[in-house]
């Protein structure tokens, strides 16, 4: 952002400019030192520049047959922009455009001066204040009237000051400067002849309705119309802002929040303008699953001669779940091609939801759950695309909102949940598992312990990154209850050895993790409140930093995720913490960007 006017480095260039024509230019030249000093108030247009790379610095006036310009890189080394070459003569008119790093004039940062320049060295200054003069000059010299070499610039001045203070003008880029030129026009140049309370010299204040959607609920937007008189509003979350005042004029509306920063909208605030500014990002919606389904086992494999994402069990049905007294889990299989679902015929030996699961090769290993009757089941089940076989290897501890990974024939696996027990004031206390084991896939049977996280937590988000297995927040045990951690842990399965990297922006159980293009991508999840999330977050190992990318189209936790076709799908889930009460499982279907 833009905190302090800059200088342009323009000598040169206009000097230059100026000695490929010497017949069409007097040859009588001066050098203008132009003040920015006022150029950008600080409660206003800041934001519209803050994209602004360049500057094109334009000089006209009476006699000047081809007007002076040049476009130059914005310096930030001094507060003075110095201009050679330009011919001497009254009345000369200065325009400053800002623009982008596109080379797009940013409207809001268009200013406008006015100097009658000297042989040698001479100074002017440019900002909002001396914008309305410029345009009484602009339009004269438009209109090709004398006026634009005789008039007093002043008297111009004063009567845009009287105008603005005598009407209560809310921003001097209100006084209409064309406005006040044709009434000079009219009156042959007769100040007397004006009347500074005269309500046709002011831009009535236009106004503009936006309305806020898909912004994340840990982050904050600021918007902006990069007219020359609105505010920048900031702090704002998903809902209806008014922004007034407002230039009268067709604009572009923009709205960053965090990394976020979503295109312009073109606007033409009045009294009922309206606009959105939807957060959501640009992620597709897909066909949804046959069903809503939550918590089920997820994986891409080789189905049919082409790879689909297998959804195995989960939850199904729609009402109060109080901690696993309630049967909802589901032995049906479904998969997804990229464009349709089908229901596998062969469903799983054992319903399940919340289970650990991973892909190893070109099977779905499952392990532990809960099962259809709301026990915590003990079986390891896997799928090879065609046959659901359960597999001698008994877990060393029984496995609910746990974690499992593959990492080439190792198989690691962390417990979760391990016990809750509650108060005479029904408080519950639970008890994290964190131990890590690991077993080999090749010759199942044995479970090896591995060490522990430092902290245990269930309901993690795990991903498998240069054969590393990344553990990624969860919930963790509070003093009553619990809460998410933000804490992310590395285990090597071949050191045994654990380590931590930046801890995740927003804390959350239940999201759904996996690697592309050297990043950890994690997506969804469920808040410390016990509701869903769309957030949607990627961390970039090469710095240990995280960026916070456009959210989901929809809050989901517990969600299926694959990459089919080149999408990465995210699929179904469910909306809250599984023992907080009514569980509301979703069918939606959609792939994400990136």
């Amino acid at each position: 952002m833009l905190q302090r006017p800059f200088a342009l480095m323009l000598a040169a260039l206009l000097a230059a400019s100026c000695a490929t024509s010497p017949t069409a230019l007097p040859s009588r030249t001066s050098t203008l030192a132009l003040s920015l000093a006022d150029l950008y108030p600080a409660d206003r247009q800041l934001q519209a520049l803050s994209a602004g790379t360049q500057a094109t610095v334009t000089v006209t006036g009476p006699g000047l047959d081809t007007p002076l310009s040049v476009t130059t890189a914005i310096d930030g080394s001094s507060a003075l922009a110095t201009l050679t070459g330009i011919p001497v003569g009254p009345n000369r008119v200065i325009e400053l455009e800002t623009r982008d790093a596109s080379g797009a004039v940013i409207p809001g940062g268009r200013f406008r001066t006015t100097a009658t320049l000297q042989e040698g060295a001479n100074t002017a200054q440019i900002s909002p204040d001396t914008t309305p003069r410029g345009d009484v000059f602009a339009k004269l010299l438009a209109d090709g009237s004398e006026l634009a070499r005789t008039l007093d610039a002043g008297r111009v001045q004063t009567l845009v000051e009287a105008i603005q203070r005598t009407q209560r003008v809310e921003h001097v880029a209100l006084v209409d400067g064309e406005a006040i030129a044709r009434a000079l026009i009219a009156t042959g140049g007769n100040f007397d002849a004006l009347a500074a309370g005269e309500t046709a010299f002011v831009q009535k204040a236009a106004r503009l309705t936006v309305t806020v959607t898909g912004l994340p609920s840990n982050l904050a937007a600021d918007v902006w119309v990069d007219d020359p008189v609105s505010p920048v509003q900031t702090g704002l979350k998903n809902g209806t802002i008014h922004l007034a005042p407002i230039k009268p004029g067709t604009w572009r509306l923009h709205a960053r929040a965090g990394s976020l920063r979503l295109a312009p909208v073109t606007v033409t605030p009045g009294p009922d303008a309206k606009a959105t500014l939807d957060f959501s990002g640009s992620h597709e919606a897909l066909a949804d699953m046959p069903q809503p389904r939550g918590a089920g086992a997820s994986g891409v494999l080789p189905l049919g001669g082409s790879e689909k994402l297998v959804v195995a069990g989960g939850l199904i049905t729609t009402g109060p779940l109080q901690l696993f007294n309630r049967a909802q889990a589901t032995d049906s299989v479904v998969a997804f091609d990229g464009t349709h679902w089908t229901t596998l015929a062969e469903p799983m030996p054992t319903a399940v939801s919340h289970a650990a699961y991973t892909t190893r090769g070109n099977s779905l290993w499952v392990l532990g759950g809960v099962d259809a009757n709301g026990n915590e089941a003990d079986a390891v089940q896997v799928f090879d695309g065609e046959t659901w076989t359960t597999v001698a290897a008994s877990l060393p501890v029984p496995i609910v909102l746990g974690n499992a990974a593959a990492v080439g024939d190792t198989i690691v696996m962390i417990p979760g949940f391990k016990s809750v027990t509650s108060d005479v004031n029904g408080n519950l206390y639970f008890t994290m598992d964190g131990d890590l084991y690991t077993m080999d896939a090749t010759a199942p049977g044995t479970w090896t312990p591995r060490g522990a996280l430092t902290t245990a937590r269930m309901g993690a988000a795990v991903a498998v990154m240069n054969e590393k297995v990344y553990v990624i927040s969860g919930l963790g045990a509070a003093a009553v209850g619990t809460k998410p951690v933000y804490a992310v842990e590395v285990f090597d399965p071949k050191t045994g050895r654990v380590s931590a990297i930046a801890p995740i922006p927003t804390a959350r159980m239940s999201a759904s993790a996996w690697v592309a293009n050297g990043k950890l991508y994690v997506a969804g999840g469920i808040d410390s409140l016990g509701k869903s999330m769309s957030n949607f977050e990627a961390y970039d190992p090469l710095t240990d930093r995280w960026e916070i990318l456009p959210p989901l189209r929809m809050p989901r936790a517990h969600a299926a995720t694959g990459l089919v076709n080149q999408k990465r799908v995210l699929a179904g889930g469910h909306d809250s913490l599984f023992y907080f009460g009514d569980l509301q499982p979703v069918a939606g279907a959609e792939a994400l960007t990136p």
